[in-house]
């Protein structure tokens, strides 16, 4: 069961598995497990998952210092100057702890969010034609045209339709629209 999004956002603070909640997501300081040690839940969901990280760890850290070094200079306890140097020196390390929260945060929202990433699927299209047809039990007589779904991003056959219907991807079971040119 796919836990609310106020539980997957505490097991991520507490950098545990978003899908049990047990095992452990980061491995030390600066890497991620591959795995869940509890419950298998794979964590290397695709190449590039893991770039917005980056984006949650900067904005985290520019509202933490802005909400710090505004009211000081505002109040006059400090000049600009030495607010902007406080800054960026306290800005390393803070962005090196709290680099593995940003990831399993970010984790957790992709868990939440995507059904891939719930599911465990990684994003690879399927490299075949016959294996196309053996995912989706297509006969190999019946006319089929060839699609990809949009949100499990795989290739699979099905049969001729209208020019524009609404099919259900035999993968993901998302239901898609799809235009014949």
């Amino acid at each position: 069961m796919k836990p609310d999004l106020l539980q997957t956002i505490f097991r991520s603070g507490r950098l545990r598995c978003p899908d049990c909640g047990e095992g452990k997501v980061a491995k030390n300081w600066r890497e991620t497990n591959e795995k869940c040690p509890k419950c298998g839940f794979d964590f290397c969901v695709e190449g590039g998952f893991y770039l917005g990280p980056i984006y949650l760890n900067y904005g985290f850290l520019a509202v933490v210092s802005l909400t710090v070094g505004m009211p000081a200079v505002w109040f006059g306890y400090v000049t600009e100057w030495v607010a902007v140097a406080v800054g960026l020196i306290a800005f390393i390390p803070m962005s090196i702890w709290f680099f593995r929260y940003a990831r399993s945060l970010w984790l957790g929202f992709g868990y939440y969010i995507d059904h891939t990433v719930r599911d465990g699927r990684r994003h690879d299209l399927l490299e075949s034609e016959s294996q196309i047809r053996r995912e989706t039990d297509l006969e190999p007589s019946q006319e089929s045209i060839e699609a990809i779904c949009y949100f499990c991003h795989r290739r699979f056959s099905c049969a001729k339709f209208q020019p524009a219907s609404w099919i259900e991807c035999p993968i993901c079971k998302e239901r898609i629209f799809i235009t014949r040119k």
